[in-house]
């Protein structure tokens, strides 16, 4: 069960990275796109987020993989966090 859990949590990991990082990148570019044409700054930031985030698919993909693998692996990312063993019952007098 352990191994199950931190491959979907790795999945559900990878997801978060993946889309975390095209909105954040999206929102800075577009924000920054938008501040230079005030009149129009919707159709700016909307065209400069998607011209960027399409530019760097390939890098946000790989990274949010490499993140969610390392991470989960590791179990460094929550939920992924192996449980530690029970200890032993001390032996009996």
């Amino acid at each position: 069960m352990t191994v199950l859990r931190k491959i979907l949590f790795g999945v559900l990991w990878f997801i978060v990275f993946d889309l975390g990082s095209a909105m954040l990148i999206g929102g800075v570019v577009g924000g920054i796109a938008g501040t230079k044409d005030p009149q129009h700054a919707a159709q700016a930031g909307g065209a400069a987020a998607q011209q960027m985030v399409s530019s760097l698919v390939p890098y946000m993909f790989a990274g949010a993989l490499l993140a969610a693998v390392l991470g989960a692996s590791f179990g460094v990312l929550p939920g992924t966090k192996s449980k530690p063993k029970a200890a032993a019952p001390p032996p009996a007098p």
